[in-house]
């Protein structure tokens, strides 16, 4: 087979694997390429496959790889010249730092995407940084910000019909309603989400740990209990080790808002455990240090000494 056709092959392998939430085979065509002669003498395609693995790496929560293999392509971009994917590699490079609380280095990461792709009329980067930045601004607890970059990024999907784009979209809107309270529109808008997963596991499993954070906020306690579960079966099949460990704080909320001790204590214990797991993947000392003072970790803590 011809390179292009050889490269192209592992990229939809890939991307069709982690379709279905087999995120460690998608993992593997894409270290194939990153390892192959096929791209000895091709930047852009090297930059292609550097970056999608990187996003496989952030997915699986193995966010000290996902900085180094991002760095590398960023390095890259740099030195050859390509504009746009040094800023898509600065794009990904401030959620990776988001994720892990590293929130000034986010921001300006994200801000610098945002302006040039602003400037740029590039869409595509425009639209994933608003929705970064809007999670930016929830973490820092400011709702209005977080509402006028969720407006760019509305704009922008509106426009297409590109289904990842309304699912990504949907995701960050709601986790704006969660915060603002409104919690009628968030739940009607995760419903109409499950019925257009389409079999697309990382949504489904997002939106069944949604619903269940709505749920119990709205004091229905069993069935958020149902929804919270069949997340969090769905990121252990999928050995999401940051998302178990997030679906696993909310059931200890869910029990802690019931007064039911045994089973606050219950995934207390089985939170410990996933955050180890996740630290352990993280491979990066500083990144696990932050992520050890984090908000999420400090809820631990206070729900496992009750």
């Amino acid at each position: 087979m011809l390179p292009e056709a050889v490269f192209r092959l592992y990229l939809f392998f890939a991307e069709i694997y982690g379709f279905y939430g087999k995120w460690y085979l998608a993992r593997s065509y894409l270290q194939r390429l990153r390892h192959s002669d096929i791209l000895n003498t091709d930047h852009l395609h090297r930059l292609e496959a550097l970056i999608n693995l990187g996003i496989v790496e952030k997915e699986l929560g193995r966010f000290g790889r996902a900085l180094q293999v991002i760095e590398e392509a960023l390095a890259i971009s740099v030195a050859e010249g390509y504009t746009r994917q040094a800023y898509h590699c600065r794009l990904h490079l401030g959620h990776i730092y988001l994720l892990v609380h590293g929130v000034m280095r986010s921001r300006e990461y994200l801000m610098e995407t945002y302006r040039w792709a602003s400037e740029n009329q590039e869409q595509e980067l425009l639209f994933a940084a608003s929705c970064f930045l809007s999670s930016y601004e929830l973490y820092q607890q400011r709702p209005p910000k977080a509402a006028k970059y969720l407006q760019v990024a509305e704009s922008i999907v509106r426009s297409n019909d590109n289904l990842i784009d309304q699912l990504n979209y949907a995701y960050y809107h709601v986790m704006y309603l969660l915060e603002t309270g409104e919690l009628s529109e968030a739940e009607a808008t995760v419903r109409q989400w499950l019925k257009e997963t389409q079999g697309i596991v990382k949504y489904t499993i997002i939106a069944h740990w949604l619903l269940g954070k709505i749920l119990t906020q709205k004091g229905k306690w069993n069935a958020a209990e149902t929804e919270l579960t069949t997340a969090l079966q769905g990121a252990q099949r999928c050995r999401l080790v940051f998302q178990e460990f997030q679906i696993l704080i909310d059931l200890m909320r869910l029990f802690e808002a019931q007064g039911n001790e045994p089973k606050t204590q219950h995934y207390s214990a089985q939170a410990h455990h996933a955050f180890t797991s996740f630290l352990h993947a993280v491979e990066d000392t500083i990144l696990q240090r932050q992520i050890e003072e984090s908000r999420e970790y400090e809820t631990l803590r206070k729900l496992s000494s009750k």
